[in-house]
């Protein structure tokens, strides 16, 4: 359990540490609504998968 959590924090900070200047240059340069769809585009992966594995569980 404890390096379930260990991973999830490093991915976290990984995410982080990569997407989040990328979004910034693009609310500076842009405006922040569009970072946020940006932010939402790029997290819809996530969701899909999130979706498959909550599929697979229930049945």
């Amino acid at each position: 359990m404890a390096t379930f959590f260990s991973v999830k924090g490093q991915v976290d900070a990984i995410g982080q540490i990569s997407g989040g200047p990328v979004i910034g240059v693009i609310a500076t340069n842009f405006t922040i609504k569009i970072a946020i769809r940006v932010s939402a585009i790029l997290l819809m992966p996530v969701l899909i998968l999130y979706n498959h594995i909550m599929r697979k569980t229930r049945g």
